[in-house]
């Protein structure tokens, strides 16, 4: 592909934290890289993360302004409320400023395991229609992700765009297919998810469809990759030891390229229990890595694989099992079905893509100012021909607690609603700070 011709603008790209290696630090790296490649001045500035990127807010300020004095595009990498970015674009040229939206996880999510993002998320839409007000240029990972955007006339909507990352795993996914395929024979079923420990993943489910596989005789091993979240995380490993799974779950939570490339040749599953997920960039450095996909129908998934055999029919947990059962029974160890259920399922997310447009489309259109308009999406991907088979799946009986315990996070969910833990949060609050000025008067 020939780089741009004419003058180049300088692209800016600002975000509350960056950090390499996460889902929004991979999407802003890759771009950065691509519009230095194509020949643009490209910057990255974050109030957090990486020590070379981070800025004091005043610093941020002043740069961000400076810049916005000359030909320059500012990117506003948004993952969450933040008082000072917002702020910070609101006083910039709206002519080159872009919203660039990795969706919010919903508040209902974080009660009452971590009650200070809940605080920090609540009514994070309202947030949206008052920040978007004005002239914008938008785009988002998904289409699920335009769905949680303003409908504000004064927005200029662009397509969704792929990430240059993901554009370069497909790339690779020729060369690696055949030799997945050899190693994948003759070795245990192993599933892979990665992400943080959140209550919005699910890991719980995952954990269950381990121990139901093993139920089943298959010899199932889950590698859980990401980072912990306090007292979800004290959650996660107390259904591994309900359900007796401690020797056939690992838990990883540091892993940087070189790490997932391993973990990745050791798995030949990769499985998505998430509730609400925006974009899920690892499950297409895992696909384009060889490891069948096996997701629930939500958020994002739903559009990329819906009506497929690699989506549950229904967001039941027993639906999610005998989906998963179906598949890996179908292809584990047959070397020709393992084969074509992978090239489906890339097929599959290379017709979605082709309602985005590519990194570099965004890269020439912000730089020529030439915005092409969004496109309506399929409403749904076709059935592949390549149907799984059926399997009977046993009857299974957990016990009275084993059951209890995976559904605590939805029962949480659904007091969080009546804010019942935001209630309780704010007692504790209130009482601790009580209690310490009680303290501090006493000493005095």
């Amino acid at each position: 592909m020939q780089n741009f011709t004419g003058p180049k603008k300088t692209f800016v790209q600002i975000v509350v934290s960056y950090t390499q290696g996460d889902g929004i630090g991979n999407i802003i790296t890759s771009f950065h890289e691509k519009a230095q490649k194509e020949g643009h001045p490209s910057f990255i500035f974050s109030l957090a993360g990486n020590k070379d990127t981070t800025l004091a807010p005043e610093e941020l300020k002043s740069k961000a302004q400076g810049l916005a004095q000359k030909d320059t595009v500012l990117i506003y990498h948004y993952g969450s409320p933040h008082p000072i970015l917002d702020a910070l674009f609101k006083n910039l040229p709206e002519d080159r400023r872009v919203f660039y939206y990795h969706n919010v996880t919903p508040e209902k999510f974080f009660w009452p395991w971590e009650p200070p993002i809940a605080r920090i998320v609540a009514n994070h839409e309202d947030h949206l229609k008052t920040l978007l007000a004005g002239k914008w240029k938008v785009t988002a990972d998904s289409y699920f992700n335009f769905e949680h955007i303003p409908n504000h006339e004064s927005l200029q909507r662009l397509k969704p765009t792929i990430p240059a990352k993901i554009e370069q795993e497909r790339n690779r996914f020729p060369d690696v297919i055949q030799k997945k395929i050899d190693h994948s024979q003759g070795s245990d079923i192993h599933i892979t998810f990665v992400g943080r420990f959140a209550p919005n993943k699910r890991q719980e489910i995952l954990i269950y469809l381990a121990y139901r596989l093993r139920q089943a005789g298959l010899p199932t091993r889950l590698s859980l990759v990401g980072k912990g979240m306090g007292l979800y995380k004290i959650y996660i490993k107390l259904v591994i030891k309900l359900f007796k799974m401690r020797p056939y779950v690992d838990i990883i939570e540091k892993a940087n390229d070189d790490d997932l490339e391993v973990i990745f040749s050791k798995s030949n599953y990769f499985a998505i229990s998430s509730e609400h997920e925006g974009f899920c960039l690892p499950l297409f450095e895992s696909l384009y890595r060889g490891l069948i996909p096996i997701v629930r129908p939500f958020g994002s998934l739903k559009e990329y694989l819906n009506g497929t055999e690699f989506c549950s029919p229904s967001e039941s947990l027993e639906s999610f099992v005998r989906t998963s059962e179906r598949i890996i029974r179908d292809t584990w160890n047959k070397e020709n079905a393992y084969a074509l259920a992978l090239n489906t399922a890339v097929a599959h997310t290379d017709k979605k893509f082709k309602a985005y447009q590519t990194t570099y489309d965004l890269i020439h259109s912000l730089n020529s100012q030439t915005i092409p308009g969004d496109t309506k999406q399929e409403s749904q991907i076709q059935p592949s021909p390549h149907s799984i088979s059926s399997a009977n799946t046993a009857k299974h009986q957990d016990s009275w607690i084993q059951t209890r315990i995976l559904y605590l996070p939805q029962s949480l969910e659904k007091l969080s609603s009546y804010f019942f833990w935001r209630q309780v949060y704010s007692l504790i609050s209130i009482v601790f700070r009580v209690t310490r000025k009680a303290a501090i008067l006493i000493k005095g």
